[in-house]
């Protein structure tokens, strides 16, 4: 999906600035992803479709990202949680 590729790409552009923090090239990624128009689902999507399962500990981060935004919910289903 193109969105999951815009969040991967912004992903690896925030290499070169946090280096091998993972995180906060996740977190650089959600916020440039959702500038330019991806929805906070397929940024997620992104880390839990396509990273392995020793990622799982991203993929929490992110959703918690999410959670804590009302403004970001409201573009999922997590709102119900």
């Amino acid at each position: 999906m193109e969105g999951c590729k815009v969040f991967m790409l912004f992903h690896e552009i925030g290499h070169p600035i946090y280096k091998a923090d993972e995180g906060a090239c996740d977190e650089f990624a959600f916020w440039h992803a959702i500038r330019a128009g991806v929805t906070p689902f397929l940024c997620f999507l992104a880390l839990a479709a396509y990273m392995p399962k020793s990622y799982e500990y991203r993929v929490e981060r992110l959703a918690q990202l999410i959670l804590k935004n009302p403004q970001l919910t409201k573009y999922t289903d997590a709102s119900r949680i």
